[in-house]
């Protein structure tokens, strides 16, 4: 995982961008690093009814390749959003697509915390009579389908995209139940294959080209935020 320091540590104010080191912890699985101007996006998937887990895909967005997750079996939402924080960070300011259905405070820590990238989608304000774009992925009768149909495509065409075995051995338990609805085998979960496939929706919203990604804040080297190489001075 990533630990870091607060600005205040009484106010938990905001995380200091300098102080990120990535250490000991099995919440994260690194597959590849990130590569200097590289553009990557961020699926998140929020704990659900109770036996969920809160999940994360990270997607190099130039090739489509699968480089990382954030797998926590924890029920307070916020320190799956500082994590969420720091790998966005880590990852070039990556595009952040995390799901609202069951819990839009990792959403609202991001923006709080002044996350540069997060993902937007379209919603109809009958009142106002027009459409309003807010952050986060809603998973519903008319996203699921798509998400879970290119999925299904991507896998029977690049499966060496895919590089993590948890995630791999969620889509093997994930079948049609007895009404039809693809879902998850009683007693399994689908929480890293979910923030694959909203990782994969949201690519859309990306760059895809090798180009510079500017930085809004201070700006880390991947060495810096494994703990070692020349240390910076820089604040928020």
């Amino acid at each position: 995982r990533f630990y870091f320091e607060w600005g205040s540590p009484e106010h938990r104010d905001y995380i200091r961008d300098d102080s990120m080191r990535f250490g000991g912890g099995n919440d994260i699985r690194i597959y590849e690093h990130p590569k200097p101007n590289i553009p990557y996006v961020i699926g998140g998937d929020t704990k659900g009814e109770g036996r969920d887990y809160f999940a994360a895909t990270v997607i190099d967005n130039s090739t489509g390749r699968r480089v990382a997750t954030l797998h926590m079996d924890i029920s307070d939402a916020y320190p799956y959003a500082w994590q969420l924080y720091c790998l966005g960070r880590y990852y070039n300011d990556a595009l952040e697509a995390v799901e609202i259905n069951f819990n839009t405070a990792p959403i609202q820590e991001l923006q709080r915390l002044g996350y540069p990238r997060q993902y937007m989608r379209e919603r109809y304000d009958s009142i106002a009579r027009s459409y309003q774009k807010k952050y986060g992925f809603k998973t519903d009768g008319n996203t699921r389908p798509v998400i879970i149909d290119k999925e299904i495509r991507l896998i029977e065409d690049h499966i060496d995209l895919f590089t993590d075995i948890p995630t791999l051995r969620e889509m093997l338990t994930f079948q049609y139940d007895d009404r039809g609805r693809p879902d998850a085998m009683s007693g399994e979960h689908d929480d890293l294959m979910f923030s694959d496939m909203i990782g994969n929706e949201a690519r859309g919203q990306q760059a895809t080209a090798y180009e510079k990604i500017e930085a809004t804040a201070y700006e880390a080297t991947a060495s810096e935020l494994l703990g070692y190489g020349t240390e910076r001075t820089n604040q928020w």
